[in-house]
């Protein structure tokens, strides 16, 4: 996941809570002219935490820029990614062939068995 999209969600929440008015966290991603202003906000804030947020989210910028130059494109860290909520993987594991041959065989799912509740 990109590490600038949760500091542009704070700098949202933020705002909205001293201004009143939000800004769109998934443009200040992506229209480089937007991200500006909302930084140049943000850094006028003096006695807040958004010069903070703004310096973060400068650094994280220039994280991002380095790793695509490198070839690195900013996604999911873990393979495993797309089939969880975060709180646990949410569907079965998918099984080797073989061991899904030999659970097919068995009758059953290698990965749930009821003699491993009662012991």
């Amino acid at each position: 996941m990109d590490p600038r999209t949760v500091i542009a969600q704070r700098i949202d929440l933020k705002l909205r809570h001293q201004l009143g008015e939000g800004v769109d966290a998934q443009r200040t991603l992506t229209d480089e002219r937007y991200a500006r202003d909302v930084l140049l906000v943000c850094e006028a804030m003096k006695d807040t935490d958004l010069p903070l947020l703004a310096r973060q989210f400068r650094a994280a910028s220039e994280h991002v820029a380095a790793e695509r130059r490198a070839g690195h494109e900013p996604g999911p860290s873990q393979d495993w990614a797309m089939d969880t909520s975060g709180f646990g993987v949410s569907q079965p594991p998918a099984l080797a062939p073989d061991r899904a041959a030999r659970a097919d065989r068995a009758g059953r799912s290698s990965w749930f068995s009821a003699s491993r509740w009662l012991g």
